[in-house]
């Protein structure tokens, strides 16, 4: 029995991915490194902190500079997001929704924690979400099940009684390692067939047929 719903950030509830795209750029720039090579969606789903050891590594910078470097991607993105990122339509109304049927909602993002609480309140999501987690406040960031499993301790429920709402692969795994049920809006049309197999719903096109009545039967 599903209990209560947890949803990805990036990509899944606010469509903020092109500014993150757009942030790798500057920021990589402005590490001095070089752009002709970088790919945004292979860290997609992979958090803040996944980018920034990728590039002190790939860059041979001090380890020491991460907290420095973290701070900086994110000002390079709220300064480029400015108040644009919004909520997707489907997602608004389905919070809604699940608000009204008093389900326990939370948020487990790789983004930093002060970038989700700032987008969350630009959006109005605190009136509706406020148990809003970042992987900075767990051990490993996704894949790992760390930050779905804290989300769930803090709503006080079972794990195998949470849906998530996740759109890349790592995020998908992070909630399938963390024992619940996923649904999957999968816009990199992944090719990961054996992963795919095993989430509670797939939509290979991302939200475009999704239905908030796909979910809502379960809280009647």
């Amino acid at each position: 029995m599903i209990k209560a719903v947890i949803f990805d950030f990036d990509g899944t509830l606010v469509d903020s991915e092109w500014a993150y795209a757009l942030t790798d750029v500057e920021f990589v720039k402005a590490i001095g490194g070089d752009c002709s090579q970088l790919n945004h969606n292979q860290f997609v789903g992979l958090g803040v902190d996944a980018f920034i050891k990728h590039f002190i590594k790939t860059l041979n910078l001090d380890p020491n500079r991460e907290e420095e470097l973290t701070t900086l991607n994110n000002d390079i993105f709220l300064e480029i997001a400015g108040e644009e990122v919004e909520v997707f339509p489907k997602m608004l109304d389905l919070i809604k929704e699940l608000d009204k049927r008093n389900v326990p909602m939370g948020i487990a993002s790789g983004s930093s924690q002060g970038v989700l609480d700032l987008i969350s309140k630009q959006n109005g999501l605190d009136k509706y979400i406020t148990n809003i987690f970042s992987s900075e406040l767990v051990e490993n960031g996704k894949p790992s099940p760390d930050v779905y499993l804290y989300a769930a301790s803090k709503l006080g429920i079972d794990p195998k009684e949470c849906l998530v709402l996740e759109d890349s692969e790592a995020g998908v795994k992070s909630a399938i390692r963390a024992g619940m049920q996923v649904v999957w809006f999968d816009f990199l049309s992944s090719k990961n067939e054996e992963l795919k197999s095993q989430v509670f719903s797939y939509y290979k096109d991302g939200q475009d047929s999704f239905k908030s009545k796909d979910i809502l039967y379960m809280f009647q």
